[in-house]
């Protein structure tokens, strides 16, 4: 659903007040083909930074070093800093012992893993990035919206067929995947916002983001 995600809110737009921090591919994939641009990226999907879970993701400890950086470096931008927890490949106890490479429906197959224990795993994995939500947040000045692209399916029935999925398959729009936070934090002055545009427009290694994209199981 990321993509979706990206197409909805990003095709045909020249957003030269944000700066991009993103622990996910989507964007560098597919922003050409649907005329986006932002002012700069920050594309933490790439090798070097996925240090977790058999180098396949990206922690968010180091979403928010790199947040931190961009707010300094770019005082005069809105940021949009995109986490990839609690996406799989799973952080935390539970879910660190499933192979990264494998799908929801396959990690159940596998591992013969209970919905209790799915959703033990995701929980585990949103609470890591949850606390590291809450230092980001001590460390911005001004407006911050805390929210999400989608949700999770871990055992719910979908309809009018009531088969059980799992994950956040296209097109589907069960309450689970579209029901998001979206929590206002303020603190201290708002930033005063100048649109420019970028000074130069980054090309990537289409095999790095076809190898983020994959660990994400987005390929």
């Amino acid at each position: 659903m990321t993509r979706e995600w990206v197409e909805a809110n990003f095709t045909g737009q020249q957003l030269d007040d944000i700066v991009y921090v993103t622990s996910n591919g989507n964007f560098a994939k597919i922003r050409d083909t649907i005329g986006a641009r932002v002012h700069a990226e920050i594309p933490l999907w790439q090798d070097e930074y996925r240090t977790r879970v058999g180098n396949s993701v990206t922690p968010p400890d180091i979403v928010v070093e790199s947040a931190t950086e961009a707010a300094k470096a770019y005082p005069n931008k809105r940021l949009l800093i995109h986490f990839v927890q609690p996406h799989t490949p799973y952080l935390g106890p539970t879910g660190e012992r499933y192979d990264p490479r494998l799908s929801l429906a396959e990690i159940k197959s596998e591992y013969d893993a209970s919905d209790a224990e799915l959703r033990r795993a995701y929980r585990e994995n949103l609470e890591i990035v949850i606390e590291k939500t809450h230092d980001l947040l001590r460390s911005l000045s001004g407006r911050t919206v805390v929210t999400a692209d989608h949700g999770e399916l871990l055992g719910e029935r979908l309809s009018p067929i009531p088969l059980k999925d799992y994950g956040h398959p296209r097109g589907v729009y069960h309450r689970a995947l579209v029901t998001v936070p979206w929590l206002i934090y303020e603190s201290g002055p708002r930033r005063e916002i100048i649109p420019e545009a970028p000074a130069e427009i980054t090309e990537y290694d289409e095999d790095a983001i076809a190898r983020n994209l994959e660990d994400l199981g987005y390929l």
